[in-house]
């Protein structure tokens, strides 16, 4: 009786231990398939006029081949192309479609992937909505630009003439490095642009900081503390003392 249960148990121990190793096997495989699916960067694009974009194809074996076609190619060209790779270039304002067609080594069609292509005219300005700004070492913060048009799809540039001091990113996130005083800018392609001032403090120095500058400025209280017991005599503040003839009465004669 003890030898069968010791023959059930690594009977039972080796079935186990194959259905694992098959469904580890089927997951791999099944992975494996799903991952080797040809597939595009990107499947809708937002372009200004003139700008330019890399199409990527993710996902061919060696022995496949690429070419890829707009369907207008008065809006959007493919201005060249390389292996899986290819430069879009907006030419008008309207829309079109990107196919990438990959073929096998037969040339025969194996799949065929499009990109929907919208451009935009190119902006005509951008400044930023915050001209200064007050950060400490350490913070970001993200500051907005206000661009014209505004359907424009330009994505402007931003730069920092101070990177030691406070740098940024290139969707416009203001990062403070250190204390001191930066300069930030932002344009677009035909030049324009504006400028964000910004200071980075330390804020062991400074007790109420903010973003408009206006620390280290002291609560000022016009009207006197009132007194514990009530009083039949009027209160005067200091911004309002009683005159008699022009000159001041009799209740502030010994001041």
């Amino acid at each position: 009786m003890p030898k069968q249960l010791s023959i059930f148990k690594r009977s039972y121990l080796i079935i186990f231990t194959l259905l694992i190793i098959c469904s580890l096997s089927i997951s791999t495989v099944s992975h494996a398939a799903v991952s080797k699916s040809p597939r595009l960067n990107i499947k809708n694009l937002s372009l200004a006029k003139g700008s330019t974009y890399k199409l990527r194809l993710y996902n061919i074996s060696k022995d496949d081949t690429v070419s890829f076609q707009s369907s207008d190619t008065d809006t959007a060209i493919v201005k060249s192309t390389k292996g899986n790779l290819c430069t879009i270039k907006a030419k008008s304002s309207g829309q079109a479609v990107i196919t990438a067609i990959v073929s096998d080594e037969n040339s025969d069609s194996v799949s065929e992937l499009k990109c929907k292509v919208t451009i935009t005219p190119p902006a005509v300005s951008v400044k930023f909505c915050k001209k200064k700004l007050k950060l400490k070492v350490g913070q970001s913060r993200k500051v907005k630009v206000s661009k014209k048009p505004l359907s424009s799809f330009e994505q402007p540039r931003f730069i920092s003439e101070n990177p030691s001091i406070a740098s940024v990113s290139s969707n416009g996130t203001i990062t403070a490095h250190s204390t001191g005083k930066a300069t930030i800018r932002v344009s677009i392609a035909n030049g324009k642009g504006g400028v964000c001032k910004v200071t980075v403090t330390n804020l062991e120095f400074d007790e109420k900081p903010d973003d408009n500058g206006d620390n280290n400025i002291p609560n000022v209280t016009d009207s006197p503390e009132p007194s514990d017991s009530p009083s039949d005599e009027p209160k005067y503040t200091q911004q309002n003392p009683p005159f008699a003839n022009g000159k001041l009465g009799s209740k502030f004669s010994d001041i």
